[in-house]
């Protein structure tokens, strides 16, 4: 029994009889940077409500470039999540139940519109494992146009105001 708990322990996604389904990323800010140096950090709202920050700037690039559409951020980085709130059920709720039409919403032209500002994306993930561009920011801007996603958006930077400051406007 110590062994399984230590497996599970230092692996996601492992479950014990009776207990839930371990939390999954439902939406995210992730902003990175290559200008000066490597610089990956992030918000995550997990679909317990749980609100995490995480700094993975130390981990090398190709770490980063694991990540794709379906992939779950937390599988690899969630060793430095931590948590700086807890959302209501009721909020995360309200903000889940927009995602289906913001993915329906087809994006605005990308335009580039700043150097070295980096990239800040704001993400949902639906049930399916669908990535949904809300917005991005940056040395590139993209935005989702529907009122659900700016909606997200603007909640998502309600819950952590240091992405909006590295922003070009």
């Amino acid at each position: 029994m110590k062994w399984m708990l230590l497996v599970c322990g230092l692996t996601l996604g492992c479950t014990m009889k009776g207990q839930t389904e371990p939390a999954r990323t439902v939406f995210e800010i992730r902003y990175t940077n290559h200008a000066k140096a490597f610089t990956w950090r992030g918000l995550v709202v997990d679909s317990k409500g749980n609100v995490f920050e995480y700094d993975a700037s130390s981990l090398d690039v190709n770490a980063y470039k694991q990540l794709g559409p379906g992939k779950d951020v937390a599988t690899l980085v969630s060793d430095r999540f931590t948590k700086i709130d807890r959302v209501k059920r009721s909020d995360l709720n309200q903000k889940l139940a927009l995602v289906a039409q913001a993915a329906k919403t087809e994006l605005e032209p990308r335009k580039q519109v700043c150097y070295d500002y980096g990239q800040v994306l704001f993400l949902a993930h639906s049930s399916n494992g669908e990535q949904v561009t809300l917005f991005e920011a940056g040395d590139w801007t993209q935005t989702n146009p529907s009122t659900e996603a700016k909606s997200i958006v603007s909640w998502l930077q309600s819950l952590s105001p240091a992405f909006q400051s590295i922003m070009c406007q």
